[in-house]
């Protein structure tokens, strides 16, 4: 009899388990929690939503498939498709019939950003279709503040929101017309905390405060390729704090502060920028490198997503090394002809102070000092190429010959500790630069005097500049 009952005991445990497992573990279709998961968000958000598939789990919660959004950013429209959106819920509240969202998890966002010819809704003005019951974007709430996002009192779906994540998402901006535009990010995520909504805010990304982490694999700006990109982040009001970011280039390690307001069209920004150490031989195009390490640090401010918007100014610390063999400085040693050699000699450790605006990098002062020469550079570099820089070389006249001067020209550029000073014109681009020298700086320098006292005026009317 025991033995029986024992038997029926565990007979009955199994169908139990059985049956805990198939309402726990499997998945039911469920469109009308579905549409009212829409419905919630449509009214909330102002995010269009469209969803293939509805599924719920009572361990994983309520998971929509293939999903679609629609909505307008600030001088703009935000497209995104979702493999799955899954909305996490707490056990206890099923019981009362009560779907309590604790958490939201994004997978695979795919966003499209474009800029221009949208029409951001005002505040003020309730959206139309906001549904039955909630708060309306456009609508003021009672205290002008953000407020937790907020729950049914009875049946239905509860959005009591924890935590957000965003798994693996990316984003690509176009221009208006649907002109794809130069940025694109890869592999991005995103937790946030301690959220809050503002019903009445102009957009999505001014209703949400939230603070939280952001990781990125890679992103294109501009021809330049960032990776391992990790950071803190803090959403309110419009704006977006980047705390402590950091990230690789191929120019080597850099870490910033990022301020981002939404709340201006186009979005403005300031930025505090430090690298090291960086790979200068690669930002100066030399492939055998020579140059030592470097320190890059900027401050700067600017507005929308493209270099021409950026204005700051900063300085690159440069340590000890030996010039490389760049097309610049090898353009320099054939201008110069036989008597120096630049490629390879060892240069002390100098400082090049810039600012850049306009989508121009000016160079302000950069010295470097070799045991047989001093170069001074200075002038602007064009971010889309074009080379506009002023070089001059000061080296011993003793063996100098430079094919296109004559030696007289060269004796009386000489000064009283033998020296010469050479100016010379830098165009062209970085990878393929025009070096000649600048025969309006020789007339211009010290040496006029000179020249004109010895009577060398035929080298300067018989060469135009």
């Amino acid at each position: 009899m025991v033995k029986k009952l024992l038997f029926a005991a565990v007979v009955l445990a199994g169908v139990l388990l059985l049956a805990i497992a198939v309402v726990f573990l499997v998945d039911f279709d469920s469109p009308e929690l579905g549409m009212a998961v829409l419905e919630k968000v449509n009214e909330t958000t102002g995010v269009e939503l469209a969803v293939g598939r509805y599924r719920l789990n009572l361990i994983r919660g309520l998971e929509l498939e293939e999903v679609e959004a629609t909505t307008s950013v600030p001088n703009g429209s935000l497209k995104a498709h979702l493999d799955g959106l899954i909305l996490k819920h707490r056990l206890l509240p099923l019981l009362t019939g009560k779907v309590a969202v604790k958490q939201i998890v994004l997978r695979r966002p795919e966003l499209e950003l474009t800029e221009g010819g949208a029409k951001t809704r005002q505040g003020g003005k309730p959206r139309a279709n906001a549904g039955r019951g909630g708060a309306k974007l456009g609508q003021e709430s009672p205290t002008g503040e953000g407020e937790p996002l907020p729950a049914e009192p009875g049946g239905g779906l509860a959005l009591e929101i924890s935590e957000i994540l965003i798994e693996d998402g990316s984003i690509r901006l176009f221009r208006e017309g649907g002109q794809q535009g130069t940025t694109s990010i890869e592999g991005i995520d995103v937790l946030l905390r301690d959220l809050s909504f503002n019903p009445r805010a102009l957009s999505l990304i001014h209703a949400l405060s939230a603070e939280g982490r952001l990781s990125i694999d890679s992103l294109s700006l501009d021809g330049t390729e960032v990776r391992e990109v990790s950071g803190g982040m803090k959403l309110e009001n419009g704006t977006l704090q980047g705390q402590d970011f950091a990230f690789h280039t191929e120019q080597g390690e850099f870490h910033a502060e990022l301020a981002v307001d939404f709340n201006q069209i186009p979005l403005g920004y300031t930025l505090s920028l430090r690298g090291d150490p960086l790979d200068v031989n690669a930002i100066a195009g030399s492939a055998d490198g020579g140059f030592g390490p470097g320190l890059l640090e900027l401050e700067a401010k600017g507005f929308g997503t493209d270099s021409r918007g950026i204005k700051g100014k900063g300085v690159l610390r440069l340590a000890a090394g030996n010039l490389p063999s760049s097309p610049a400085l090898v353009g320099v040693e054939k201008v110069l002809g036989r008597g120096i050699s630049l490629v390879g000699a060892p240069y002390q450790a100098t400082d090049a102070p810039f600012h850049i605006e306009s989508n121009v990098l000016t160079l302000e002062r950069f010295q470097l000092e070799t045991p047989q020469a001093a170069i001074d550079l200075n002038g602007s570099v064009d971010l889309d190429g074009p080379l506009a820089l002023h070089l001059t070389l000061r080296t011993p006249r003793e063996g100098l010959v430079i094919e296109e001067v004559p030696a007289e020209v060269l004796d009386a550029l000489t000064n009283d500790e033998g020296w010469v000073s050479i100016p010379l014109r830098v165009t062209g681009t970085r990878d393929e630069p025009t070096v000649l020298p600048d025969l309006k700086a020789l007339m211009a320098g010290q040496g006029t005097k000179r020249l004109l006292e010895q009577g060398i005026k035929s080298f300067f009317q018989e060469r135009p500049n």
